[in-house]
């Protein structure tokens, strides 16, 4: 174990970073929440994850069943050097809104954090009806390459919030944060 990392240059943070992924990803399952909500808006939060969304009121005209899934474990691309959290799936992938959601992602390090949201697969549309479960480990390529530009969409983290990263946005679909080595 000493051998392969004594020819790379890996920081303590970076190992302490990965450390905690790797302690959040033990204890989260595929599926994280399920809830209905509606024009009075709503907070959902999953305790395993940390994973916080909060919906505010008048951005949903009627009441939508929200479901929110990880579909990927934290990883890191070597050939990029990002490293990236879970990645959450929050469906309806249609879903209309109003007004902008808060979805606010654990982490601990705040400088350099980026959010991404992908914008299609690879071999597809997030937009088109997907089969439970399908995306589950099949977006392995598109995680490869974060950031492109064709394939995700990066939004600005707000860090204001000890503890989390945070991203104000009118889209549902799969999103990650993390950041380069």
């Amino acid at each position: 174990m000493f051998k392969i990392f004594s020819k790379q240059r890996i920081s303590k943070s970076t190992i302490a970073f990965m450390a905690f992924f790797l302690c959040i990803s033990m204890f989260s399952s595929s599926s994280l929440s399920a809830k209905t909500a509606g024009p009075e808006g709503t907070e959902i939060y999953d305790s395993s994850s940390g994973l916080k969304i909060i919906i505010p009121p008048g951005a949903l005209g009627k009441a939508t069943d929200i479901t929110v899934e990880i579909i990927a474990q934290p990883g890191i691309n070597n050939k990029t050097g990002f490293i990236h959290m879970d990645v959450y799936k929050i469906s309806p992938s249609d879903l209309s809104l109003k007004k902008e959601i808060l979805i606010y992602f654990p982490t601990v390090k705040y400088k350099g954090v980026y959010i991404y949201r992908l914008k299609k697969l690879m071999k597809g549309n997030i937009f088109t009806p997907l089969i439970p479960d399908d995306t589950v480990g099949n977006i392995t390529e598109e995680l490869k390459i974060i950031p492109d530009k064709s394939l995700w969409e990066e939004f600005s983290a707000d860090t204001s919030q000890k503890g989390y990263v945070m991203v104000k946005t009118k889209s549902s679909g799969i999103y990650t944060a993390g950041y380069f080595r």
